[in-house]
C-alpha cells in the first residue's frame, strides 16, 4: 500500500517551501480549519506539482489529501469551453463529504497547459474530473509569467470522501 504522510498540525504555515528539489513524493493529507487553506507541496519522481486548497467549506476542522500525478490515462475529453486539457499533470483531492473548496493548480515550463499553448493566461482554466469528461471549473486569477504561474478555480469544487481528479485546461 502507499503510504500516506499527514499533517495535523492546522496551520496554513505548517510547512513552509517546496520546490523541484524538496516536495512530498506521494499523497499528503493535512487537517485544515474551515474557510483556511493550504498549499499541498506535492510531486511525484522528479516533477513538483503543488496544489492549494483555499476557501475550505466544512465542519469545523477536516482533513484534505492531495497527490500529484503525471499521466491520466486516456480520459481526455475537455467540453466546451475547454478546448484540451492535460495529459501530462493530474491532482487528486480527498475531502471531507460536502466539504468545498477552491483549487489553484500551477504550471512550469515542462507543462503541456501554459499560456504559451493557451494562447494567453486569461483562457487558461481549471478542469474537473466528472468522470467520463472535463468539465471547465473556471480562471478566477492567475499569477506567473508563460513559464511558472497558477490558476484558481472561479467555481467551488466538492471533491468528496471518494476523490476527484483537477488539471489545467
Amino acid at each position: 500500500g502507499t503510504n500516506i504522510l499527514t499533517l495535523t498540525n492546522t496551520l496554513s504555515t505548517a510547512v513552509s517551501g517546496g520546490s523541484s528539489g524538496s516536495f512530498v513524493n506521494g499523497p499528503l493529507q493535512k487537517r485544515i480549519d474551515d474557510a483556511d487553506g493550504f498549499l499541498f507541496p506535492v510531486g511525484k519522481g522528479s516533477r513538483y506539482g503543488h496544489l492549494s486548497v483555499t476557501g475550505t467549506n466544512t465542519t469545523g476542522t477536516q482533513t484534505w489529501k492531495v497527490e500529484y500525478t503525471t499521466s491520466f490515462s486516456d480520459y481526455l475529453n475537455p467540453l466546451t469551453p475547454l478546448v484540451a486539457v492535460s495529459g501530462s499533470e493530474h491532482w487528486q483531492i480527498t475531502g471531507p463529504a460536502g466539504g468545498t473548496c477552491l483549487v489553484t493548480g500551477r504550471w512550469d515550463a515542462q507543462s503541456e497547459i501554459t499560456p504559451l499553448t493557451a494562447g494567453g493566461a486569461a483562457n487558461l482554466r481549471m478542469a474537473e474530473y466528472n468522470g467520463a469528461d472535463w468539465a471547465n471549473i473556471g480562471n478566477g486569477g492567475t499569477t506567473g509569467d508563460n513559464y511558472n504561474g497558477t490558476v484558481i478555480s472561479s467555481s467551488t469544487v466538492t471533491p468528496g470522501a471518494s476523490g476527484k481528479y483537477y488539471t489545467l485546461g
